[in-house]
C-alpha cells in the first residue's frame, strides 16, 4: 500500500510541476495567440484523470511554448540524465546534433529526447515487474522441492505408494529421493542464479522471459539429473567411499540401519549437486559415451 501511496503522490506532484511549468510559459509568452488550440489542449488533459499517460501528453505539448532560455535548460538537464541511462552514444547523438542551432530544432530534439526517455522508463518498469515475477517463482518452486523432497516422511499414503513400487525394497523410495533432491539442486540453483545476476548487473542489462518456461525447464532437468545419477551410482559406474552403498539401500528410510542411513545422506547429497550442477551429468554422459567408443 505505502508504494501505491508514493506513485499517487510523485504522480501528484509531477502535475504540479507541469501546471507551474505552463503557467509560466504563457505570461512571458508574446504569441499565446497563435497557440490557442493547444493551450486548450492543455488545459483539458490537466483537468482530466491524473495519469502518467495524460502527463506524458501534457509534457509534450508544452514544448512549443517554451522561449529558446528555457528550451536550453531543459535540453541540458535532460541530456544530463540521458548520459546516465541512455548511455553515452545516445547522448552524443542529442548532444553533438546540429538540429540544437535552431529553435524549431531544439523543439524536435526535446521531443524525441523526451519519447526515448518515456520508453527507457516503461522498459525498466517492465523490467522490474519481470525481476519480482521471476524471484517469487524461483521462491516457489524451490520451496515446492522442499516439500516434494519431504513428502513421503509427511504422508504416509505417498510412502506405503513408493515402496509398494519398488516391491517392498526400497527402489520406488530411492528413486523418488535421488529425483526430489536432484529437481531441489536445480531450484536452489535458480535462486543463487538469480541473485548473483541481480548482483553483478544493472537492471538495463537484465533480460527475462515472463512466461517462466526457463525455470520449469530447468526444474524438469534437475528431475532428470537426479535419476540418471541414481543409475550411474547404483550401475557401479561411480564407486567408492564418497558414494552411497546400495547393499545398505534394502528398505525405506525408518527401517534403515547406520550404514544405510549414510548411503541415503550420500545418495541425497550426490542427486542434489547432479540438478545444482549443470554440468556434473552431462560431463558423466560424455564420460561413458567416450568409454563405449573406446572400448569398440
Amino acid at each position: 500500500m505505502s508504494k501505491i501511496n508514493d506513485l499517487d503522490g510523485d504522480l501528484e506532484q509531477y502535475y504540479v510541476e507541469l501546471d507551474t511549468r505552463y503557467k509560466l510559459s504563457i505570461q512571458d509568452n508574446e504569441e499565446m495567440n497563435t497557440f490557442e488550440k493547444l493551450s486548450q489542449d492543455i488545459t483539458a488533459l490537466l483537468q482530466a484523470e491524473k495519469n502518467w499517460n495524460n502527463a506524458y501528453k501534457i509534457e509534450r505539448l508544452l514544448v512549443p511554448l517554451y522561449q529558446d532560455v528555457t528550451l536550453d535548460i531543459e535540453i541540458g538537464r535532460r541530456l544530463t540524465g540521458a548520459r546516465k541511462h541512455l548511455g553515452e552514444s545516445v547522448f552524443r547523438y542529442y548532444h553533438n546534433n546540429p538540429a540544437l542551432a535552431s529553435g524549431q530544432g531544439k523543439q524536435a530534439l526535446l521531443i524525441s529526447l523526451m519519447n526515448d526517455e518515456h520508453r527507457h522508463e516503461i522498459t525498466m518498469h517492465s523490467k522490474k515487474d519481470d525481476i519480482n515475477y521471476t524471484w517469487y517463482l524461483s521462491i516457489f518452486i524451490f520451496v515446492l522441492n522442499v516439500i516434494l523432497f519431504f513428502l513421503p516422511e509427511l504422508c504416509s499414503s505417498v510412502n506405503d505408494f513408493l515402496e509398494a513400487a519398488g516391491s517392498g525394497n526400497g527402489k520406488g523410495f530411492y528413486l523418488y529421493t535421488a529425483m526430489s533432491a536432484g529437481a531441489m539442486g536445480a531450484g536452489f540453483s535458480m535462486l543463487i542464479g538469480f541473485r548473483k545476476r541481480l548482483q553483478e548487473s544493472h537492471l538495463e542489462e537484465l533480460t527475462f522471459g515472463r512466461s517462466g518456461l526457463d525455470l520449469l525447464v530447468r526444474w524438469i532437468t534437475g528431475w532428470g539429473a537426479g535419476l540418471i545419477l541414481f543409475y550411474f551410482m547404483q550401475s557401479g559406474f561411480l564407486t567408492g567411499t564418497l558414494f552411497p552403498d546400495f547393499s545398505s539401500l534394502s528398505d525405506v528410510l525408518p527401517k534403515l540401519n547406520a550404514e544405510g542411513q549414510k548411503a541415503h545422506a550420500l545418495l541425497v547429497i550426490w542427486c542434489f549437486i547432479s540438478g545444482f550442477s549443470e554440468k556434473l551429468v552431462p560431463n558423466l554422459l560424455s564420460k561413458a559415451e567416450k568409454g563405449l567408443a573406446d572400448s569398440e
